[in-house]
């Protein structure tokens, strides 16, 4: 099985924003000045990369002027409890932020491989889910 870092990589995001992955299974990209989104391909160790975030997040220059962390997936939708437990607020309904969020997601896994599509279970509506970075910062400094 192909990582994420991988295929992310190897293909032409429709936003042309570069993915950053800080191992195998987990990273982030940004999205905006302010927003970066979250990539999760095994759920394991996500305290753990939460962790190594939140020093990047205080650390990094680049990610000095991120104030949102988001996650839009799969996931959100089918566990939605394990995400509210790590600080996620999951939010509900079609404003233009969270289409915008969802379109993206849905106009990438269109670009991956079938192999690789069926890992993010495409049958799925995506859900998303948000935190500040502020509070990201207290539960995982």
């Amino acid at each position: 099985m192909r990582h994420l870092e991988n295929v992310w990589n190897s293909l032409k995001h429709p936003s042309e924003s570069e993915v950053v992955y800080m191992n195998n299974s987990f990273g982030y990209e940004i999205e905006a000045k302010d927003t970066i989104s979250i990539h999760i391909e095994n759920a394991t160790k996500l305290r753990e990369n939460f962790h190594e975030l939140a020093r990047l997040l205080k650390n990094s220059e680049k990610l000095r002027s991120v104030k949102l962390i988001t996650a839009t997936s799969w996931i959100v939708t089918e566990k939605p409890k394990l995400l509210e437990r790590l600080g996620f607020r999951i939010l509900q309904g079609t404003s233009k932020v969270i289409n915008k969020y969802k379109n993206k997601y849905n106009e990438e896994l269109s670009n991956l491989p079938e192999d690789v599509r069926k890992l993010y279970k495409p049958e799925v509506e995506p859900g998303y889910a948000q935190i500040s970075k502020e509070e990201f910062l207290k539960l995982y400094e």
